[in-house]
């Protein structure tokens, strides 16, 4: 009876508070005295079984920040020994220092953090109140690079070094125990760290042949752009069991001839479906690597030039030798850049055919030397049919622009531009009767871009079209572009030489081409006329752009003076 009394009284209570479970006494949270913001769960990330993975833990393991209020009066020895001498594991305090008033350290670990708080109020300073000590969760301390910290660090490297093989272990330098015991704490995450190895590396060690970053958490690699220029020598490398997610970051340090790389434990690792492609991964940034992960690889296939040659010298534009194919494709530069690098593009609708074809591939640069960031090509990409990069066949359907209206207005979305014509250069690949294939490389820069420095790009253009007379009708295009290098941009838009063309405002004329169904229709109304077979019916007018008085008028011409093989009008 009693028993059930009190279980009526205790779920009477609980009905009581409807939002909730019971409160629990301020300290009392799971895990220990530490506040529930510290704990392993990390929050509503956890409890929704979302991976996370602080900055401290990617730094090495879990990070806390000891703060002792109005400790800034306190001795750093007496706050140091008094917390040791009562906590119940050993610590190691990093980078103590006073911010306003209190006292300030970081620990390595959360049990140690636990040992720590558990001393709160438990120390009477000298002035008889009670020492209170906080513990919380925090990213890894930033040591500054003064200038003690500095020469601490090249005592470190010194040690590190070994001079007979040219090599320099700087592997898991967060956990030195030398500059641990200087409470110094230096993070290879961090780029002024970085900066700092390769200054010392650039003033003290150049001759460096053998260099090992492994358990840095490396992940972003950008600040090492430089090790070519501070250390060109390394042939060796370590990256092993870092956090490099891909190999493109790897790039940064393709300028060295490596002979040997490692990268075991790195996320890029798995991230292949099988060890062939891995292998071409890495070749592709780095050709002579002969050793990876610890294994002996084939030897690469390459090209080396031992003895200085001289390349031959570019050719320039090529017209198939033929003049009159140069007067048209320059004739049609000068119509079709003069519009299309104008305010409207409208006007180029009348250039293309009703059902030509448009695509465009746009990728960036594997290597960038440029100041900065490498120029983002989002205005492209959202219309890019790179077919490495798009796999899905309803995408590459769907980027794939047919028809001029389409095209055009495809081109119209584009930022406005302003091309280089000093720069073009002319590659005829192919000319029968009416018809011309060609591509044009050439630089351009974007005029409507926001930034303040000018967004130049390299582009080549390929077409296919058809001409009649002084009109034109593009049946097929493909754009491809990319950033341009920057050794390549300082040379832009400051030629004064004569361009291939130059180029003034000018409407298109368009040769339209009728459909397979009228084509079929003008054949046989052709052959019937004249006299001739259906093939040479095609052919007399697929020559003259499908234009039936010309046709007409020429086939008289050549009737009349007997140039018509006999075979024309044969069935």
């Amino acid at each position: 009876m009693d028993g059930d009394a009190n279980d009526s009284a205790s779920t009477s209570q609980r009905r009581f508070s409807p939002y909730g479970g019971q409160r629990r006494p301020r300290n009392c949270r799971p895990g220990g005295n530490l506040p529930a913001m510290d704990q392993p769960s990390n929050g509503i990330m956890s409890r929704l079984g979302i991976p996370f993975a602080s900055d401290s833990k990617r730094d090495g393991g879990d990070w806390y920040r000891v703060s002792i209020p109005f400790g800034k009066k306190l001795d750093k020895d007496f706050v140091e020994k008094s917390i040791a001498s009562i906590a119940s594991v050993p610590f190691v305090p990093v980078n103590y220092h006073t911010e306003n008033q209190e006292a300030v350290f970081y620990v390595h670990g959360s049990v140690e953090a636990r040992a720590i708080q558990n001393t709160t109020k438990r120390i009477t300073t000298p002035t008889g109140f009670k020492m209170v000590v906080n513990a919380r969760r925090s990213s890894p301390p930033a040591t500054p690079l003064d200038e003690v910290t500095v020469t601490k660090l090249k005592e470190c490297m010194s040690k590190r070094y070994d001079a007979t093989v040219f090599s320099l272990n700087l592997a898991d330098l967060c956990n030195d125990d030398d500059l641990k015991k200087e409470n110094i704490f230096l993070s290879m995450r961090r780029a002024p760290v970085i900066f700092k190895i390769l200054q010392i590396i650039g003033e003290h060690i150049p001759e460096l042949r053998v260099l090992d970053l492994s358990k840095n958490c490396l992940e972003e690699l950008d600040p090492f752009s430089r090790i070519e220029e501070k250390a060109p020598n390394v042939q060796q490398l370590n990256l092993a069991h870092n956090q490099i997610k891909y190999e493109r970051k790897l790039y940064v340090f393709g300028k060295l001839n490596l002979i040997e790389l490692c990268l075991e434990g790195n996320p890029v690792v798995g991230g292949f479906s099988d060890r062939q492609k891995y292998i071409s991964a890495i070749r592709k940034i780095f050709p002579k690597v002969l050793k990876l992960d610890g294994n002996e690889l084939p030897p690469p296939i390459t090209f080396d030039i031992e003895v200085p040659t001289d390349l031959p010298a570019p050719k320039g534009n090529f017209f198939l030798g033929d003049k009159k194919v140069e007067e048209i494709i320059c004739n049609f530069v000068t119509q079709y850049f003069a519009l299309y690098d104008s305010a409207n593009r409208q006007p180029l609708i009348d250039a293309y055919h009703e059902q030509a074809v448009f695509s465009l591939s746009s990728y960036s640069l594997g290597q960038w030397s440029g100041s900065g960031k490498q120029p983002s090509l989002a205005d492209y990409n959202v219309k890019c049919r790179n077919l490495v990069r798009i796999k899905d066949s309803s995408q590459r359907q769907h980027r794939l622009k047919m028809g001029r209206v389409a095209i055009v207005g495809a081109l119209s979305e584009l930022p406005v531009t302003q091309h280089d014509l000093q720069s073009f250069v002319v590659d005829a690949s192919f000319a029968l009767g009416s018809m011309l294939t060609f591509t044009i490389c050439g630089v351009f820069k974007e005029i409507s871009n926001k930034s303040e420095r000018d967004v130049i790009r390299q582009f080549s253009r390929t077409f296919v079209v058809f001409v009649s007379g002084e009109r034109f009708a593009i049946t097929n295009e493909m754009l491809c572009l990319s950033n341009v290098p920057s050794e390549v941009a300082k040379k832009c838009f400051q030629s004064v030489t004569a361009p291939l063309v130059t180029p003034q405002p000018s409407s298109v004329a368009v040769a339209v081409i009728p459909s397979v169904e009228m084509q079929q229709n003008m054949i046989v109304s052709f052959s019937s006329q004249s006299g001739m077979n259906e093939r040479f019916s095609r052919l007399c007018l697929e020559q003259n752009g499908w234009d039936y008085d010309r046709s007409a008028a020429v086939f008289l011409d050549m009737k009349a003076k007997n140039s018509i093989p006999p075979e024309a009008f044969t069935n």
